[in-house]
């Protein structure tokens, strides 16, 4: 989702729902996630950076050996040792080979959505896996895994049944505390919309097709925003509930759909535009709201924050053989409630080829993967200064222009341009090594690495740190599909199926 994408950045779509959130609470600046979704996903489960989860290596194709590590206390796990009813609807993403990966024995009561990366939003197959991949998971009375799959909701908007499966998890509130993790797949691939919602974008004649169906997607997903909440109100629980917003990750700039103006590049990049999100949050809880909290955070840390919330409630009462894994995120409540900053410091990305282990299976259905695939590169943000090193992905700026931005507040809709700009070069260039000043250059177009030697080797020195603790874990291609279904290959316990 491009960071300007919604209606409070001044964008042309239509977020409403979106909008009357982020004014009402407190918009979260400068919010890093991972640039692509299933390390961005890991990471929030996890409280853990991508380089102690294993997820620097990127997203997980459809048939690799690998996900979250089943030593990780997931954030569910975590909430459900301190009383809470765990509900998951949406996108996985996080590892599918064995039944032990999936959300239901990680800690999720309940689980309505996706194992894998994307699908159809009709027909709710997998376009690379090319089986179905929409289920409903539960475990039963007898501790049997469940396993039912949608396939009666065949041509049903996969958003508007996330939105349902949502209101249903609140409907079914009870006693308990309630964590509810919805994962929504708009706007990733592929990109569809039911005809009757082509009503969203009739206000924007001159924008491309992938623009007007992306902007569609986004509203679609912003009505059921609008609908979740009005269930936590019909349940009497709003005012005791605190709601957090944010994408995966920007949208890419290759194509002539999302913006992150003002930012520089997109998504599968460590550039502003890539890791940047869309983030806010509301509760009658916050003492303090209407504000932008330009403060540092990161994706990591809900995980000690949720967790510092919860431990109000009462004890810990969970399982205790993952609490030696230590968390990365730091608890950033006072940094929302009080506008007082809780870090200086975020890893951005960090990858090492010579920590990417080799596999070489001989079995007919595993395809080695090399270390050739990974490039190596570290990022950091410490104040307003970012420092990259390495290979870095450009794929350059997108966005309204200026004079384009003037007429969308005058009423004028334009089609949204493609916007690349000079970036002034420094003798550093050639050694891939880039400082910036995002206070003064936040579209990271002066690269300062030449003129401050001194913070450059200072950046370097903590990103070293990073190093240590650096997951390796090693890859297989196998297949999940099973007579065009998607199941998890490698059997640990096995689950009742139902078709």
């Amino acid at each position: 989702m491009g960071y300007q994408d919604v209606g409070f950045r001044g964008s042309d779509i239509l977020t409403p729902n979106i909008d009357a959130l982020a004014e009402e609470g407190v918009v979260l600046e400068n919010h890093y996630v991972l640039p692509v979704c299933a390390p961005t996903r890991a990471s929030f489960l996890s409280g853990r950076y991508a380089v102690h989860t294993g997820f620097w290596r990127g997203n997980i194709a459809p048939g690799r050996e690998w996900g979250l590590n089943l030593n990780e206390r997931t954030i569910a796990e975590m909430l459900k040792g301190y009383g809470y009813s765990t509900h998951m609807v949406g996108k996985w993403h996080v590892g599918t080979h064995s039944w032990a990966h999936t959300p239901v024995r990680r800690g999720f009561d309940t689980f309505m959505g996706m194992f894998l990366g994307s699908g159809d939003y009709f027909t709710h197959m997998n376009p690379v896996a090319e089986a179905l991949d929409c289920r409903s998971d539960y475990v039963d009375s007898n501790g049997t895994l469940v396993d039912k799959m949608e396939s009666e909701l065949d041509g049903q908007y996969i958003t508007d049944v996330y939105t349902r499966k949502a209101i249903e998890a609140i409907e079914g509130h009870k006693d308990k505390p309630l964590f509810l993790y919805l994962a929504y797949t708009a706007p990733h691939s592929l990109w569809q919309l039911p005809h009757s919602d082509h009503v969203f974008f009739q206000h924007m004649p001159n924008a491309t097709d992938h623009r007007k169906t992306y902007a569609g997607m986004i509203s679609a997903m912003d009505r059921g925003i609008g609908q979740v909440v009005e269930a936590l109100d019909q349940a009497g629980i709003r005012d005791n509930t605190l709601i957090v917003f944010c994408s995966d990750n920007g949208d890419k700039v290759d194509i002539r759909r999302g913006s992150n103006y003002p930012l520089r590049d997109g998504k599968g990049s460590q550039y502003e535009g890539g890791v940047r999100s869309v983030s806010f949050v509301n509760s009658p809880l916050l003492p303090k709201t209407h504000y932008t909290n330009k403060h540092l955070h990161h994706i990591i840390d809900w995980f000690p924050t949720f967790e510092a919330l919860a431990q109000d409630g009462g004890a810990y009462n969970g399982t205790h053989d993952k609490l030696g894994m230590p968390i990365d995120g730091v608890n950033i409540w006072d940094s929302i409630t009080k506008n007082v900053s809780q870090r200086n410091e975020v890893l951005i990305g960090k990858s090492d080829p010579t920590k990417y282990m080799k596999v070489d299976y001989n079995e007919e259905d595993c395809i080695w993967i090399g270390e050739k695939h990974v490039k190596q590169y570290s990022v950091l943000r410490h104040n307003h200064w970012k420092i990259l090193a390495g290979a870095a992905k450009d794929q350059g700026w997108s966005g309204f222009r200026m004079k384009e931005m003037e007429d969308l507040h005058n009423g004028n809709n334009r089609e949204i341009i493609g916007h690349q700009s000079t970036v002034i070069r420094s003798p550093l260039d050639w050694l891939n090594l880039q400082l910036y000043n995002l206070e003064q250059d936040p579209r990271e177009e002066n690269n300062l690495a030449s003129e401050h030697p001194g913070i450059v080797m200072e950046l370097l020195k903590r990103l070293d740190e990073y190093t240590v603790g650096m997951v390796v874990s090693p890859s297989c291609s196998s297949k999940g599909n099973v007579s065009g279904v998607w199941y998890p290959w490698i059997k640990d316990k096995t689950p009742t199926l139902l078709l």
